[in-house]
């Protein structure tokens, strides 16, 4: 878990597209934990990117996402 955290902070800090995308993909893999997926919202705010403002609402309106999740992909936006 440890090398997840590591990658996700290290794409944080390249903040390019692709970086981005990849962090999209991951919060919308269903299997991950609320932990994570929580740093990856998190992660998605501090990027500041448009992109990811239809990932970011799709969690703060999901009933059945986490409500960790949904509470910093809100303050996310």
């Amino acid at each position: 878990m440890y090398q997840r955290y590591r990658a996700l902070f290290s794409l944080k800090g390249l903040g390019t597209p692709e970086a981005v995308d990849l962090i999209i993909q991951a919060l919308e893999k269903e299997n991950e934990s609320e932990l994570f997926k929580h740093e990856l919202a998190y992660c998605l705010g501090q990027l500041q990117d448009e992109r990811a403002i239809s990932t970011l609402k799709g969690l703060v309106s999901d009933s059945s996402e986490f409500v960790m999740v949904r509470h910093e992909a809100a303050e996310s936006l």
